[in-house]
This record gives structure tokens, sequence and C-alpha cells, in this order.
């Protein structure tokens, strides 16, 4: 099979997948939701930056230049650093109401990945393993660790591997529907499942089934039809690469894992087979609350995150 489909509307068409699959899905109440979850990544950016009295700072690292913003650096307190790390298709705001609850309490640090907001990569690595390279330096060299790290969807897949690989910079994890722990052939058959899957042809009007069939035809198959240089679709593809499912016993950091019963992304069964696999891990659930529950539900994830944390 192939698809018959030019090329610009398949970059549109994966793009706008993304980020239904990814980023954007919200619970069943939609109505009910919290206002930063109605606004895009760049809206939420500016407002979290107003609301703290900030401003974007930027980094240099070999290979990247990261935008981040910092609050309470100097703040005397015995709690231990956050750094919060957003899923694909987000930004550096994505944990922005939890942010605006816990200010004042510790010294707060939140970033886009490279590709993603104010962040680039001179190499073009938008791969999940290099996006732990880089959030590993980023820790370094702001002298964070042991730090907390508090992470969604893809960021929670990229701060395992920080966690299992750079052990001594992670003090806990807090997960919020970590991408990555799934097994792949099961993934694709509930995306199928759920939204079928369009024979031959992407279909221009349902991008959940166009997201199905991608992943069914394999990376090779869409790295031949995209360009190399778009973030979101290598990302999205190295996530599906670098699987963690497998590693789950290295992980051994004390880690919070938040789901939403109504998420529509990923399968809440992943948030089981990690607290089953992980000595020190812990699940709760939110009600109603889909894939982005730190914005949805922000009390709850802040005040878990208080009962969580350890001297």
């Amino acid at each position: 099979m192939s698809f018959d489909v030019p090329r610009a509307a398949a970059l549109r068409l994966l793009a706008l997948a993304c980020a239904v699959s990814w980023s954007g899905c919200v619970g069943r109440h939609a109505a009910r939701a919290h206002s930063w979850l109605e606004l895009q990544p760049k809206q939420r950016s500016e407002r979290l930056v107003r609301e703290l009295g900030t401003d974007f700072r930027y980094l240099e690292l070999p290979g990247a230049r990261l935008r981040f913003i910092e609050l309470d650096a100097l703040l005397e307190t015995s709690e231990r650093p956050i750094l919060f790390v957003h899923g694909l298709g987000g930004g550096l705001a994505d944990f922005a109401p939890v942010m605006l609850l816990a200010r004042g309490s510790a010294r707060l640090v939140a970033l886009d990945l490279p590709g993603f907001g104010g962040s680039t990569s001179s190499r073009l690595d938008y791969s999940v393993s290099g996006a732990a390279k880089t959030v590993a330096a980023f820790i370094e060299r702001l002298g964070l660790g042991p730090v907390r790290l508090a992470c969604h969807s893809m960021g929670g897949q990229v701060c395992l591997m920080v966690a299992m690989d750079k052990r001594e910079l992670v003090h806990d994890l807090t997960l919020v529907a970590p991408a990555g722990l799934y097994r792949r052939e099961d993934y694709v058959r509930e995306t199928t499942r759920r939204f079928g899957i369009n024979t031959g042809k992407i279909s221009m009007h349902d991008p959940s089934r166009s997201f199905a069939a991608i992943l069914t035809h394999g990376d090779d198959v869409v790295l031949k039809r995209l360009v190399a240089h778009d973030a979101r679709t290598i990302a999205a593809l190295a996530s599906f690469r670098e699987n963690l499912h497998e590693r789950l016993g290295e992980l051994h950091v004390p880690t919070l894992v938040i789901w939403g019963k109504a998420d529509r992304v990923l399968p809440m069964s992943d948030g089981f087979a990690l607290t089953a696999s992980a000595r020190r891990a812990t699940l709760r659930l939110v009600e109603d609350a889909g894939h982005s529950a730190q914005l949805s539900d922000p009390e709850k994830v802040h005040a878990w995150m208080q009962e969580s944390r350890e001297p």
C-alpha cells in the first residue's frame, strides 16, 4: 500500500494528527476545561511570563539553544528545585497553573525542548534520546540536580530516560500520562480499533485514522514522504522507536504517575504497567480528565506532588 496524497498535504495532515493525538486532547467534559487548557502553547508561554512577572532566558549548550524561564532561583528553602518538561507539540508553559500554585515554595524552572517553542537544535536532533541528553546537560549547567522532574506525555518519556541513564541528576519524578511505555503493536491495534484504518490513502477528514495508518505502515514510509527537519514528526516517530517498555525495571527513583481516566491518547493501562514494574512508583487517577491533567486539574496535580515529595 502507498500513501496516495501530495507531500504538502501529508505534512499538514501529520502535523494535525500529532496535535490532535498527542498534545491537544482533553477529557469528556471539554466545556469545563480550565482556561489554560484552551490556549495554544505560544499563548500559554506568553501568559505565564506575564503572570509570573519574569521573562524568557536562553542557554547555549552543545548543539542546542534552549529557551527557559526560572523562578525563585535565590529562594532560601529546603525544597529541591522542580524542572517542568512538556510533551510533543507543547511548550514551557504546559505546567503553567501548577507552577503558579507552587510559586514561592521552591526554585522552579521550565524549558522548551529543542525544536519546540523558542528552543532550537543546530544538529536537528529531535529524538527522545537526544532530548534526554539535552535535559541532562541543562540540569548540570544550571546546577539543579538532584532535581524533581515534572513531565507530560512525550516529556515523560524524555524524563524517564534521564532518570534511568543519569540517575544521580534526578531526585524524583512526576509523570502525567507519559509516552513510550506501551507495546507498539498493542498501541497500533488499540488506535485502529478506536478509529478504524484507511486502506491505501491517508484520510483528509480523520487525522486519528491517518495516525493509525502511519503507525501501521512503519517509520520508513513516512520518513520518505516528509521533510527531515520537521521537529514534531521526528520526535513523534522517535517516541515509538525508543520505547521504554522493556526498561521499566531500571526505574529506581520515587515516581508519581498521574493519568486522566478519559485519556484517549495513551492507554491508562500503561500507568498500571509502570507502577507494577517500578518498586517506588505510585499511580493516581483523575476523573473526567483527558491527556493533560496538569492543565485541567492543576490543584490535584500540585497537591499530589506535595504529598509525594521526599526530603
